[in-house]
C-alpha cells in the first residue's frame, strides 16, 4: 500500500498525509519497543514479585499515553520547525516523496529516536542479563542443559529489546541496500 501511494500521489496532500502517518507509525513502534524493553527490565531486575492490581491498569494507561505522546511530539516539532523555517511554505513532509523532506529530518526525527531507543534497550538488556546471571550463580551448580536454557533466554531477550535495530542504523548510515 505504501509503495502504491508513493507512486500515485507524489507531491500531493495525500502524499503528505501518508508521510506523516508513516512517520508516526515508525515512531510509535519505537516507543513500544522501548516500553517492552523497559517492562522486561523491570520484571527481570525486580527484587519482589508483583501481583495484578488496579495499579497495573493505571500503568498500562500511562504506557499507552507515553507511546502516543512521544511520536506526536516529534511530529509536531517537525511540522512547526519546517513551517517556521520555510516561512509557511511546507511542513516537512511530502515534497520529494511521501515521507520526510530531507535527510536531515530523517536523521533527527527517525535515526535519532531509533538510536536513543536502541541504546536504552541495550542497557536494559545488559542489566537484565547481568541480574539473571548473578541469580543463577547463587543457585546450586548449574547443569550443562540449564546453561543452554540461559543462553536461549538471552537470545529471546535481545530480540525483544530491539538490539537488532543496530543493523537498521548501520544500513541507513552506510546507505547499504543489502542491510536495509
Amino acid at each position: 500500500m505504501f509503495l502504491t501511494f508513493v507512486l500515485s500521489f507524489r507531491s500531493s496532500t495525500m502524499c503528505t498525509v501518508l508521510g506523516v502517518v508513516t512517520h508516526f507509525l515508525w515512531l510509535w513502534m519505537f516507543s513500544w519497543s522501548f516500553l517492552c524493553s523497559y517492562h522486561m527490565f523491570q520484571v527481570f531486575t525486580s527484587s519482589t514479585r508483583r501481583t495484578s492490581s488496579l495499579q497495573d491498569l493505571f500503568m498500562a494507561w500511562k504506557k499507552i499515553l507515553f507511546s502516543l505522546t512521544c511520536p506526536s511530539a516529534i511530529i509536531l516539532t517537525t511540522v512547526v520547525g519546517s513551517y517556521v523555517e520555510s516561512a509557511g511554505k511546507e511542513i516537512g513532509y511530502g515534497r520529494f516523496s511521501c515521507y520526510l523532506n530531507s535527510t536531515l529530518l530523517v536523521g533527527l526525527t527517525v535515526a535519532g529516536p531509533l538510536s536513543l531507543v536502541t541504546l536504552t534497550n541495550v542497557v536494559f538488556f545488559t542489566k537484565a542479563v547481568h541480574k539473571i546471571h548473578s541469580v543463577r550463580k547463587l543457585q546450586s551448580i548449574i547443569k550443562k542443559e540449564e546453561q543452554n536454557i540461559e543462553w536461549q533466554i538471552y537470545v529471546k531477550l535481545s530480540s525483544v529489546t530491539g538490539a537488532f535495530w543496530t543493523v537498521a542504523i548501520v544500513a541507513a548510515a552506510l546507505n547499504n541496500s543489502i542491510l536495509q
